[in-house]
């Protein structure tokens, strides 16, 4: 159901954002899950819609799973989502998800919403320049987010009546 409705958007020109990635469709016990269930309960329907439909973006969640907050998950934003998955948008977070804004960019997250502050801005910086953050990281970031800004620049815009 969610790949046709992400269909269904995108064919009017508009991106779509799948959330909440990941683990985050109750409010107990939900922070320490095995892989077995990870993959067959939580994650499998992610697969589906973000295999047979490309959105444009994913929204992580803010809980963490297995000891790591979603916005820094490495294991699930890159290991699955992009190398397994093959998804090929930008990941942003879920408001105020963010606890290490370099940590987040390592593992695979474009944007932080609802925006940087200055002070994380900065430590993306400095980071790069002691070199505890790879430039190419922070580029293939930066390239993620303007393929989808150009994207939806070129994008016909059908009617939304």
């Amino acid at each position: 159901m969610a790949a046709a409705l992400i269909n269904g958007i995108q064919s009017k020109g508009v991106g779509a954002s799948l959330k909440h990635f990941a683990v985050n469709n109750q409010e107990t016990r939900r922070f320490v899950v095995d892989e077995r269930t990870l993959h067959e309960i939580y994650l499998e329907g992610f697969r589906i819609a973000i295999q047979k439909s490309h959105p444009w973006t994913i929204m992580c969640a803010y809980n963490s799973v297995n000891g790591e907050f979603c916005a820094e998950n490495a294991y699930l934003l890159t290991d699955i989502l992009r190398h397994r998955w093959g998804f090929e948008g930008f990941v942003m977070s879920d408001w105020g998800a963010v606890h290490d804004r370099v940590a987040s960019v390592k593992a695979g997250l474009e944007l932080e919403m609802p925006g940087a502050s200055p002070d994380r801005t900065q430590a993306v910086i400095e980071a790069v320049e002691a070199g505890k953050l790879d430039v190419t990281v922070l580029d293939r970031a930066v390239e993620r987010l303007l393929n989808i800004i150009f994207r939806a620049q070129e994008t016909p815009k059908g009617n939304t009546v």
